[in-house]
C-alpha cells in the first residue's frame, strides 16, 4: 500500500533512495519521511515500519544524503543499496567518503559500491 507523503514531506534512507532512481526492488521493511514534524514518529505495520522525522535528521536532498541516512538509522537491504551505487556519481561518493572521519572504521561507502557492482 502507498504511503501518503504530506505537505513539507519526502522520502529519504533506502525508501528515498528508490523513489529517486525509480528502483525495480519492494520497498523495504523501514520507510523514513522527513517533513515539518517536531519528533519522530513510528508506525508499526504487519510487514513494515513507517518513520517520520523532523528536520534534525534532514541532511539533504541528495543520493548521498539519503545513502547516509540509510547507513545510519534503517536495517541495511543490500539490493537496495546495490542497484543505488550503479546510479549514483562516483564523484559525489568519493567526496562524501573522503570528507567524512566516521567511515575510517570499515570500507568507505565508495568502495562498497565498487565491490557490490563488480
Amino acid at each position: 500500500m502507498p504511503i501518503r507523503l504530506q505537505d513539507g514531506e519526502r522520502y529519504t534512507g533506502q525508501m528515498g533512495l528508490i523513489a529517486r532512481f525509480d528502483l525495480p526492488v519492494p520497498q523495504p521493511s523501514v520507510i523514513s519521511i522527513l517533513g515539518a514534524r517536531q519528533k519522530r514518529q513510528v508506525f508499526d505495520e504487519p510487514h513494515r515500519r513507517i518513520e517520520r522525522y523532523g528536520a534534525a535528521q534532514d541532511y539533504g536532498d541528495t543520493p548521498v544524503m539519503d545513502l547516509k541516512f540509510a547507513l545510519r538509522y534503517e536495517p541495511t537491504d543490500l539490493a537496495i543499496l546495490r542497484l543505488a551505487f550503479e546510479r549514483m556519481d562516483e564523484a559525489d561518493l568519493e567526496r562524501w567518503s573522503a570528507g567524512s572521519p566516521g567511515n575510517r572504521t570499515g570500507p568507505s561507502p565508495a568502495a562498497l559500491g565498487f565491490s557490490l557492482n563488480g
